[in-house]
């Protein structure tokens, strides 16, 4: 079965309603979104329905939502992860909670899958704090080739709710198709990625994808409609 995981902890109101459906939760560290009390609430909810859970660490950047590139230099890129991280961890120490991955957020997400600089960064980041981590990262982008080359497990991710660009990477939100609003068009991307390991992108060409887990936001007005959605089309292929 693929793995169907999607954002947490960022403050949003129903993710009582999507936690059921998913199988692995990426939870704010508290700089993009959300803070202590909201990162304990998800990591409870994950708990109680047996959701994995990942730290999302993001720049530190709450005006922006964590979704403005920049530049920082090295020693300051992996402190910032490195601070996040260990935060992340003693809570859920406090809550006997097991953290399993690690998926960067937003900008630094995005940095990292098309530069190698910053993909190692980040990777070798998590391998150092914690190397038995799984680093949740964009199929065929450098961050898997920068998890993979220092032994880190990667899980190469395809997104069902966003678009994608000729080059594999996701349409930048500044984009009016950046998103996908309905269940029909949600229903055959996610069809395309678990059938054919591909996504047709904004300009009709086709775009090979690995998919070891399909990611959903949570912050959207229909997520937990597409949550539902997502987990019936995953469960009906695993029958």
């Amino acid at each position: 079965m693929i793995d169907f995981n999607c954002d947490m902890g960022e403050g949003i109101s129903h993710e009582p309603e999507i936690m059921p459906f998913i199988h692995s939760a990426n939870i704010s560290c508290g700089l993009h979104a959300g803070d202590e009390k909201s990162i304990r609430l998800s990591m409870a909810l994950a708990l109680e329905n047996g959701v994995k859970i990942g730290a999302h660490p993001s720049f530190d950047d709450r005006l922006n939502f964590g979704r403005m590139e920049m530049q920082l230099p090295e020693s300051a890129l992996r402190s910032l992860i490195m601070r996040q991280l260990e935060s992340f961890y003693a809570i859920a120490e406090s809550m006997s909670a097991n953290v399993h991955h690690i998926k960067p957020h937003g900008a630094l997400y995005n940095m990292a899958a098309r530069d190698e600089f910053f993909a190692r960064i980040v990777a070798q980041a998590a391998y150092d704090f914690d190397s038995r981590l799984k680093l949740f990262c964009l199929s065929g982008s450098a961050s898997v080739r920068a998890g993979e080359a220092i032994g880190l497990q990667v899980m190469s991710e395809a997104f069902a709710d966003r678009t994608y660009t000729a080059g594999g990477q996701l349409t930048p939100r500044s984009n009016p198709h950046a998103l996908i609003h309905t269940t029909d068009t949600l229903t055959k991307q996610v069809r395309q990625i678990i059938e054919q390991q591909s996504v047709t992108a904004t300009d009709g060409s086709v775009v090979a994808v690995a998919a070891d887990t399909l990611c959903m936001h949570g912050d959207g007005a229909q997520a937990p409609l597409f949550a539902r959605h997502i987990s019936g089309i995953i469960k009906a292929y695993s029958a």
